[in-house]
């Protein structure tokens, strides 16, 4: 009942969504992207307002290929793992200049392009973030972290549409179940960006469908900082 009451707020029954206190980087970024909206002037409820989540276009089509089906060459398999560290340790730019020598000897293989897109958002680069996180799933579509940071990055800029399309996206993956707390932080993010451009019924659609989520599978979100602000509430 507390996060159900913590929802409505959210969608406008109070506080506006930008003034929502979370900590996950996903909501984050669409919170601090733009400034808080203007308030309607009183009229007739504008047509997407009332469109539900299946109503919303354009239709995106379950994504096909996983990057993990891709084997990663001998000679870059220690490098991807080397930097797969790097990122944990936060050496970011250490990491880009080994996850570079291996796009060049694996340039179409999605794991490769998908740490470096996530070595690079981390520098932050956003244009060679984007260049290789969109090569990454041309490579290999059916990839929700992929997906979810082109969609952070698109937030980041104000691109709330298009960023709306790489979550829709990202949750139509095959690992986009409610047991994974990234596919929730996908749906609360994109939760928040459906309320910011107008489509009233979606969002609240989707942040019905996160709180079941949250019942579900609440002590395995509440160990991960960008959920734990959701889950960890009084009653």
């Amino acid at each position: 009942l507390a996060l159900a009451a913590s929802m409505m707020l959210a969608l406008g029954c109070g506080s506006q969504p930008a003034e929502l206190a979370t900590s996950q980087p996903a909501a984050q970024a669409v919170r601090d992207s733009s400034p808080l909206p203007a308030q309607p002037a009183p009229g007739p409820i504008p047509a997407r307002a009332m469109l539900g989540l299946d109503d919303l276009t354009p239709i995106i089509e379950p994504p096909k290929g996983k990057p993990e089906d891709q084997p990663l060459p001998d000679r870059v398999r220690d490098e991807a793992a080397q930097a797969e560290a790097l990122i944990a340790q936060r050496s970011f730019d250490k990491a880009v200049a080994l996850l570079e020598r291996a796009v060049s000897f694996a340039p179409g293989n999605a794991r490769i392009l998908r740490l470096l897109g996530q070595a690079y958002m981390s520098l932050p680069n956003r244009g060679k973030a984007e260049a290789s996180l969109q090569s990454a799933v041309k490579a290999a579509g059916d990839d929700l972290e992929s997906h979810l940071m082109l969609g952070q990055l698109a937030a980041s800029q104000q691109q709330n549409d298009q960023a709306i399309q790489h979550i829709r996206t990202a949750l139509l993956c095959s690992q986009a179940g409610p047991q994974n707390p990234r596919a929730a932080e996908a749906l609360l993010t994109l939760s928040l960006l459906l309320d910011r451009q107008g489509y009233w019924s979606a969002a609240m659609e989707a942040y019905t469908r996160f709180g079941k989520w949250v019942d579900q599978n609440g002590r395995d979100y509440a160990d991960r900082a960008a959920l734990r602000d959701w889950v960890v509430r009084p009653e």
